[in-house]
């Protein structure tokens, strides 16, 4: 996404691909690898992004943490993407 200059269209297609393809599927491996690297992830280059963008981001997992029955994968989000940013 950085080589698009954080592109909104770039961004929000790479979230369509998340949702679907990693953080609506089963088994939880793939889903919390994901939600414990994202937040580092996304740090490493957040000179280069704006508030739009950095919220386009994080928008997959905000709404997981909303829809999501498994307690286990809601607690990850809000520790690993929500906790994390607070403490950064």
């Amino acid at each position: 996404m950085a080589k698009r200059s954080w592109h909104l269209g770039i961004v929000r297609q790479f979230n369509d691909v998340l949702v679907d393809e990693v953080l609506m599927k089963l088994p939880n491996g793939m889903r919390f690898h994901f939600i414990d690297t994202a937040l580092d992830e996304l740090i490493k280059v957040d000179a280069a992004i704006d508030t739009v963008v950095f919220s386009s981001v994080i928008e997959p997992y905000m709404a997981l943490a909303q829809v999501e029955e498994d307690r286990l994968v809601r607690e990850k989000v809000l520790e690993n993407i929500f906790g994390k940013f607070l403490n950064k």
